[in-house]
């Protein structure tokens, strides 16, 4: 496994809970109007977290942990193993610098002689 895979796997992980809770019969808001909007925008949020799940090269730290504030501020915060799975992964990447990632590509090229 590359090692966006583990970070892939961990974000999907995450999209699925935000999904699971956006079920409407997981919980009772005030109104079926509330119920509704709310399960749309966790439904979204699910949606975006595997938005990153499908780059995870492109994916951030700080894109995941915007989705989950967002749920959280929804009434639907991840479990902690999840979110420590999330984090995990991401550490345990190894960062490599956009920019120098591409120096390096373009020194490799053939055009460059």
């Amino acid at each position: 496994m590359s090692s966006d895979g583990p970070v892939a796997a961990a974000l999907y992980a995450f999209a699925k809970e935000i999904r699971r809770k956006a079920d409407p019969g997981r919980t009772r808001p005030a109104t079926q109007r509330n119920g509704e909007f709310r399960q749309q925008n966790l439904e979204q949020l699910a949606a975006q977290a595997e938005g990153l799940a499908a780059n995870p090269r492109k994916a951030t730290y700080q894109g995941f942990e915007r989705i989950l504030k967002q749920a959280e501020d929804l009434g639907a915060p991840a479990e902690r193993d999840i979110v420590i799975a999330v984090a995990s992964a991401f550490m345990q990447r190894p960062y490599v610098p956009e920019r120098r990632f591409h120096s390096s590509n373009e020194a490799k090229s053939p055009e460059r002689g």
